[in-house]
């Protein structure tokens, strides 16, 4: 981790570590609004760099491999291993790899809305690419503009509203290098 200030957020529950792990660009108020409030469980999750109030440190190091390592080594002392661990979206795919390569580490697997499965830049995360490019590339109000003049935009304010305003909310989400950065190499990735 190279002494890089990761955030991790705890819920005042007490009883059973659930480690759950929030989606691209999303942080620890995320992971608290979708985790399921169980009686007798705590739940923990490390803002991944780059999310939240945890650093960003260098942008190559924005990838599956690199955040599931930084979710073990941080919660080394913080959870009693091993534990039921899971996510939403990217928070699932770190929960998987973890449980794939760590299996000593993992009691239990919750995984909800998983948008990777085993493959790199699944074609699901076109619309994310696209949106990481252009933050690259133009000043956010003009990333903005462009975005929402393609085809993808188009498709997803039809066929998911939702996911369409998460993507538009990226294009104003500081610092935008960052975002920029994080969203391209994500998407790029797989666990």
């Amino acid at each position: 981790m190279n002494n890089l200030s990761l955030n991790i957020a705890s819920s005042a529950g007490e009883g059973r570590d659930f480690v759950f792990q929030h989606g691209l660009c999303g942080d620890d108020k995320q992971t608290m609004d979708v985790a399921p409030n169980l009686d007798g469980w705590r739940i923990t999750t490390v803002e991944c760099r780059g999310h939240g109030k945890s650093a960003a440190g260098p942008v190559e190091a924005f990838n599956f491999e690199q955040f599931a390592e930084d979710v073990a080594v941080s919660l080394q002392k913080e959870v009693k291993w091993p534990v039921v661990i899971g996510g939403i979206s990217m928070g699932a795919a770190i929960a998987m790899r973890i449980a794939a390569l760590r299996p000593d580490l993992v009691s239990g697997l919750v995984i909800a809305r998983p948008a990777w499965a085993f493959e790199p830049a699944p074609e699901s995360m076109t619309p994310i690419l696209l949106a990481g490019r252009l933050l690259q590339k133009f000043s956010p109000e003009e990333a903005l503009k462009r975005f929402d003049a393609s085809d993808i935009a188009e498709m997803l304010a039809k066929e998911a509203p939702d996911n369409y305003q998460t993507f538009r909310g990226f294009m104003t989400r500081e610092p935008v290098q960052v975002t920029a950065e994080l969203l391209t190499r994500m998407a790029k990735d797989g666990p």
